[in-house]
């Protein structure tokens, strides 16, 4: 007679050799990682620029010079510019018609940017125009450009990527003469393919500037030129730039859903060369000029641009053309190859060391300038998410108030998000169940109270457990992490992204260690019923590789908002022969908040 418990193993044994073949065969689990992987994109540019200063009421200093700036150095930077400034709307209406007619023709890759004043309505947000006559609400939606209506034509042009930049939230756009009750623009998750960038927070307004460009385009327009700083990058570090710049009152926000690596800078322009022809272009001499629709010269006592920006098109309301600026293409010094990025593994961990080096100096000091550099060095490195926390509870303590992001559950274009510094309170407890997924047998259980919590920590049990502000584990009866790791964001927003590259013990301990890379996206929400509550939560999908060849698959459910903690957590392990050794689900079965 056949044990029951070795009956119950033998059956275990089958079914995952069973699910592993599967997995090897058919690949039941595709590679998440493809998301974050380089794809080749068309090399084809376009951009249509947008600067609208002369209102009839509320006039703006800055809209102007930063769309000649951005124009300028889009054009430098290969792209086809289309520059509109001081646009009434009907204008606005046939350009961005035709801007997005333009990309599903050529299929290539769309910029769309936009200052001057902006509005939200009833969950839409509104470009406004310079011949909008606003005298009460309703006027809004007919003599404004809703932005909507342009997101849905960029997403029909099913061109490979389209990035949408709006600084656009200038405070008090129509005077006296009307009060919004919600400031700003309103939160909107981006259209697939694409990243949208705000220059402040959504439901926030940020200043016009008193200098040439405004605080969020002049750093924008300064990390652009970075010939190795991917997209995602350059905005991480606009967004800190910004935020240190007006201590804390503005923090721009983006929305991503994209899956391709792109650098504005691709030809590899010569910052200095570039920032220098913007100026240039900016304070110009007389040139000759093209009429683009007759090809008849023209001469410009007040030239809009220099002859040196050959494929930017100007359109300002005193001229009844187009204006194309004739010229050859600016001297610059281009490499339009990049540069090699593959890395011996030794050229790796050199890497790695110095990165974690340069954190475990912040982490240790609690430093503020060493944070803020690792972050500008490192914007989306293994310890990013961690530095940013730190960054968050220094800069508070120092007296910086938080900026609420205004997020609703009743806002058809978002998801919503959600703060990453976890909300604990000492007295909250949790039990957890552990199941085999396969078999459903029960692992384990285990119930945890928190005992005490200080500025960075939390600690559960009187220190069997110890977390960070974000749920990380620092101390836990699970095999030692030797280096900091971060499995989870400081932020929780629909398309988010981040790595997270750590050194762990192995199990059994003689084993030894084993260095772990992975990846982790926000990919959805989820209404989640418990027992104890429902929750509409965020899930988190991840999937990495140790050094030793074996894979991981993650995914977690939480709703930081309502509960702290995961309210169910899915792992999957494989060996480095791609046979599977682990399938647990793990689910949050209590959860008690402290009074």
């Amino acid at each position: 007679m056949i044990h029951p418990a070795k009956s119950m193993i033998s059956y275990r044994r089958r079914v995952i050799l069973k699910i592993s073949a599967l997995c090897l065969a058919g690949g039941l689990f595709s590679k998440l990682t493809s998301s974050f992987a380089q794809s080749k994109t068309s090399n084809s540019r376009n951009a249509l620029v947008i600067g609208n200063s002369t209102y009839a009421k509320n006039s703006l200093l800055n809209p102007i010079n930063d769309a000649r700036a951005m124009g300028a150095q889009l054009g430098l930077m290969g792209f086809q510019v289309n520059l509109l400034l001081d646009t009434n709307l009907s204008t606005l209406n046939d350009e961005i018609s035709k801007f997005a007619l333009l990309l599903e023709r050529n299929k290539s890759i769309g910029l769309f940017y936009y200052a001057g004043h902006g509005v939200q309505l009833n969950w839409s947000n509104y470009l406004v125009p310079v011949d909008a006559q606003i005298g009460k609400t309703e006027d809004i939606q007919q003599k404004c450009y809703e932005l909507n209506k342009m997101l849905s034509q960029l997403t029909k042009a099913s061109n490979p990527m389209n990035i949408i930049i709006l600084d656009a939230c200038r405070d008090n756009p129509f005077g006296k003469s009307l009060s919004l009750s919600q400031k700003g623009l309103n939160q909107f998750d981006a259209p697939p393919g694409s990243i949208l960038s705000y220059a402040t927070a959504p439901g926030n307004v940020a200043n016009d500037g008193i200098g040439t460009n405004g605080l969020f385009t002049e750093n924008l327009l300064k990390e652009m030129r970075d010939p190795d700083a991917k997209i995602e990058d350059v905005f991480k570090r606009v967004r800190l730039n910004v935020r240190l710049g007006s201590k804390g009152t503005q923090i721009p926000w983006e929305s991503t859903s994209l899956e391709q690596d792109f650098y504005f800078n691709s030809m590899r322009v010569d910052p200095l060369v570039i920032e220098q022809k913007v100026a240039q272009a900016l304070n110009p001499a007389p040139v000759s000029v093209v009429n683009a629709s007759t090809q008849e010269s023209l001469k410009l006592s007040s030239p809009t641009a220099p002859s040196l920006l050959a494929n930017v098109v100007i359109q300002e309301p005193v001229k009844s053309a187009p204006i194309l600026i004739s010229s050859s293409q600016p001297e610059v010094a281009l490499n339009p190859v990049r540069e090699s990025k593959n890395k011996t593994a030794e050229d790796k961990d050199k890497q790695f060391e110095e990165e974690l080096k340069l954190w475990e100096s912040a982490k240790n000091s609690n430093s503020k300038d060493l944070t803020i550099q690792y972050i500008k060095q490192y914007p989306s490195g293994s310890f990013s998410e961690l530095a940013q926390t730190q960054l968050d509870v220094i800069l508070r303590s120092e007296g910086e108030k938080k900026l609420k992001i205004e997020t609703s559950t009743l806002n058809p274009f978002s998801q919503g998000s959600s703060s990453g510094i976890l909300n604990y309170k000492i007295g909250d407890k949790f039990a957890y169940e552990v199941r085999d997924i396969l078999t459903n047998v029960i692992i384990s259980n285990n119930s945890e109270m928190v005992t005490a919590i200080s500025r960075d920590q939390i600690s559960f049990n009187n220190g069997v457990k110890i977390i960070d502000r974000m749920g990380n584990e620092l101390v836990s009866n699970n095999p030692k992490f030797i280096t900091p790791a971060q499995f989870y964001p400081n932020e929780y927003a629909i398309g988010k992204k981040w790595v997270t590259e750590f050194d762990r013990m192995r199990t059994p301990l003689s084993l030894g260690s084993a260095r772990v890379n992975m990846s982790f996206l926000i990919d959805k929400r989820e209404v989640i019923k418990q027992s104890y509550g429902s929750f509409d939560a965020f899930r988190v999908k991840g999937e990495g590789r140790n050094s030793y060849g074996g894979k991981i698959l993650l995914t977690y459910w939480i709703d930081p908002d309502k509960c702290p903690a995961p309210i169910k957590t899915e792992l999957w392990g494989y060996g480095n022969t791609g046979r599977l050794n682990t399938s647990e689900i793990t689910n949050l079965i209590s959860y008690i908040k402290s009074d």
